[in-house]
């Protein structure tokens, strides 16, 4: 049976221009993943939160929200964080993982949207979470790491497609997931960071451009 690395290698010779179908494959493998049992529980545990982004956060605005739902199925599905000086002035900054976890994803994905993508399993107050830190100019982990909250999983960057100021997409969502049909619909469920956030006593003052 192939192992989770030998699948994500395979799937880094995927050459598919349709983001949707490349985020099926990558859910694919995500759904099937379980972690290691012999691992330290609070390396698979989102103990605590941090900013994904250089404090403080008054330097940062949410230029797009949360609007995912299952009533807005066509919804922004994370946060577009950005420096409040705009343009590319944030491009190169270090982007932080938000919580304890395990990477399970981390590569340039296919096609012209996403760039880079760093995927980190953890468990949190609901379950299994998982956080995809998108848009990124450079990865500084690989699949198979344990990391913290506070290390760096790579920087802001402009995505695949140079067509956006530079910002880092941030997504959440929990439980199993399953093989979806299309980019938005998972089986798992979406979640507003902001509210996981704010659930285990996070409540950051963003600032505002």
């Amino acid at each position: 049976m192939a192992t989770i690395l030998d699948r994500l290698n395979a799937h880094r010779r995927i050459v598919n221009s349709d983001h949707g179908d490349h985020m099926a494959a990558i859910d694919g493998i995500i759904a099937d993943y379980v972690a290691p049992p012999t691992v330290a529980a609070d390396s698979l545990h989102a103990t605590s939160y941090t900013l994904p982004v250089a404090s403080p956060a008054s330097q940062w605005y949410i230029a797009q929200g949360h609007t995912f739902s299952s009533a807005n199925s066509g919804g922004h599905t994370g946060l577009d964080i950005n420096l409040i000086t705009g343009g590319d002035t944030d491009l190169g900054q270090p982007v932080y993982s938000t919580c304890n976890g395990l990477v399970v994803y981390a590569q340039q994905a296919p096609g012209a949207y996403w760039g880079n993508i760093v995927v980190v399993q953890t468990i949190g107050v609901r379950g299994i979470e998982f956080w995809r830190y998108a848009h990124l100019n450079r990865i500084d982990v690989q699949v198979g790491d344990y990391i913290f909250a506070s290390d760096s999983v790579g920087t802001i960057g402009k995505g695949g497609c140079n067509r956006y100021w530079a910002h880092l997409h941030l997504d959440l969502w929990t439980g199993k997931i399953q093989t979806p049909t299309a980019y938005r619909n998972r089986g798992g469920g979406w979640m507003d960071p902001l509210t996981a956030w704010g659930a285990a006593g996070h409540v950051w003052e963003w600032g505002t451009r």
